[in-house]
């Protein structure tokens, strides 16, 4: 499954303290991640692609991209991250970084 669209890293509550969850929407606007960074997410580089990074969401909420209905949040998904230029992979890497540093 894929798509291409924004990807968002979004904290809730006030300040630096609260906790990140990345969200993803396709261009059509369908929903296509949606789960917490957590401590022990670790983000690896994707070999073989330009600017992309790769981790395993556990408890995602984004249904499935073939309508095979909602997503449970059990389990765990491999996603992948493929950005436009060396400068917003970098970015991202580091407030996904930043943002898996919050407890649970």
């Amino acid at each position: 499954e894929s798509g291409v669209g924004e990807l968002r890293l979004l904290r809730s509550g006030d300040g630096p303290s609260g906790k990140v969850r990345l969200v993803m929407r396709t261009d059509g606007g369908r929903l296509c991640a949606n789960h917490w960074l957590a401590p022990g997410l670790e983000l690896c580089p994707h070999e073989g692609a330009k600017h992309a990074w790769r981790w395993t969401a556990v408890g995602d909420k984004a249904p499935a991209l073939d309508g095979e209905g909602p997503g449970d949040g059990e389990g765990s998904v491999c996603m992948l991250a493929r950005l436009a230029s060396a400068e917003l992979s970098e970015q991202f890497r580091t407030h996904f970084t930043a943002g898996c540093k919050h407890p649970d």
